[in-house]
């Protein structure tokens, strides 16, 4: 703030069109009516009343967001920070070996979709196989969990599909 009363009492002097000049050289073209603004209102001292009512605020402010954040929607915004700031550290921390990986499956993937998209009728063909393998042993494995269980062995003896063979 004391630089931009200091510009003030150096362009004060000068006519408006030579203040302009002054403020396009030192900010910019498009910055320069920003500039103007904020010397002109440190000068009259609506800039440090600002700043002051604003620091007076801040008590205020920080009060008001306690309240607003304590509740389920401040706790999920806070669960939400930390956990983007752990995500953010385990980038920085493993950035070089976890971006290979990832760009490695990424390229693995790409390759195969490219494959895929060339040999139709292979690729239905695996999928189908790989589908029936899988159900197939799922079915293998319930099968015998089931036999293990008691009730299993109670319903094959009942239903007297191996009589004399299980016996509860």
């Amino acid at each position: 703030m004391a630089i931009l009363l200091d510009l003030y009492k150096a362009t004060k002097k000068y006519g408006n069109t030579a203040q302009v000049s002054f403020f396009k050289d030192i900010a910019g073209e498009e910055a320069f009516v920003g500039l103007q603004t904020l010397v002109q209102a440190a000068g009259s001292g609506a800039l440090g009343k600002l700043a002051g009512e604003l620091k007076n605020a801040s008590g205020e402010a920080q009060k008001a967001a306690r309240v607003m954040a304590d509740n389920l929607g401040g706790d999920l915004k806070e669960l939400d920070s930390a956990w983007e700031g752990f995500r953010i550290q385990i980038a920085e921390t493993a950035d070089g070996p976890l971006r290979q990986l990832t760009q490695g499956l990424s390229n693995v993937i790409n390759r195969m979709m490219l494959w895929g998209k060339d040999n139709p009728k292979l690729t239905q063909t695996l999928l189908l196989m790989g589908g029936s393998a899988l159900t197939l042993t799922a079915a293998i494995g319930a099968t015998s969990l089931a036999a293990r269980s008691r009730c299993f062995k109670c319903w094959v003896t009942w239903r007297g599909a191996f009589p004399g063979f299980l016996r509860c």
